[in-house]
């Protein structure tokens, strides 16, 4: 089951956080989530935000040894700018079922991205024999996990042995691989968002924040 990020950008205005609305030439949204920012689904963007599927995707399967959040999960501030419901009324919004939080600006400039991690997943045949000329991020995709009658995983071993001469079994092989990860590429969602706030000119970095929630 998938999981997307809810958004709202505020800013301390007169010692009062006001609600930064985005630009409609940028955002899919509809009437009731006009206040919300544009997010494609990240989860190393959510990892690095509230450690939310941070190492592990959907059913637990194993995806990498995760990333240091730039916080832990703060819940909703008590002052934030607008109320948090379904409907359609001005302000109104939706933040999200479960791991809401907030960070500001400042936070996320300050935090460490010269970091790197592992990532993992799985590779049929085909893409693991283009993997290992350059063992980096696998350029044609990968799986967190693979089930099916037809489906087994091998090691790369025998994934190997398997490309030098092939089985007509009718099985689907997969095989784990590892790669390492720049933090900062990783989360180019986020940090494409933190460079559009920046071209906004809202005011000093701690006084400009992301407010957000998840759903699943």
């Amino acid at each position: 089951m998938g999981c997307d990020i809810h958004l709202i950008v505020e800013r301390k205005v007169g010692g009062a956080w006001e609600l930064v609305t985005p630009d409609p030439k940028r955002t899919k949204y509809q009437d009731w989530l006009k206040v919300n920012w544009d997010f494609p689904r990240s989860y190393d963007s959510f990892a690095i935000m509230a450690d939310v599927r941070n190492g592990y995707g959907t059913a637990g399967v194993d995806t990498g040894n995760g990333f240091v959040p730039i916080a832990e999960q703060r819940g909703i501030p008590a002052d934030v700018s607008t109320k948090e419901d379904r409907t359609d009324d001005v302000g109104g919004m939706w933040l999200g079922d479960h791991s809401h939080s907030w960070l500001t600006l400042a936070e996320i400039k300050a935090y460490d991205w010269t970091r790197r991690t592992k990532k993992r997943g799985l590779l049929k045949a085909e893409a693991y024999k283009e993997w290992r000329e350059h063992r980096g991020y696998p350029k044609t995709g990968w799986s967190g996990g693979v089930f099916g009658r037809d489906v087994i995983r091998v090691s790369n071993e025998d994934m190997d042995a398997y490309l030098e001469s092939p089985v007509k079994d009718g099985k689907d092989r997969y095989t784990e691989v590892e790669w390492w990860a720049d933090y900062k590429d990783a989360a180019g969602c986020l940090l494409s968002v933190i460079e559009e706030l920046d071209k906004l000119n809202l005011g000093k970095p701690e006084e400009v924040r992301l407010v957000f929630g998840f759903d699943s």
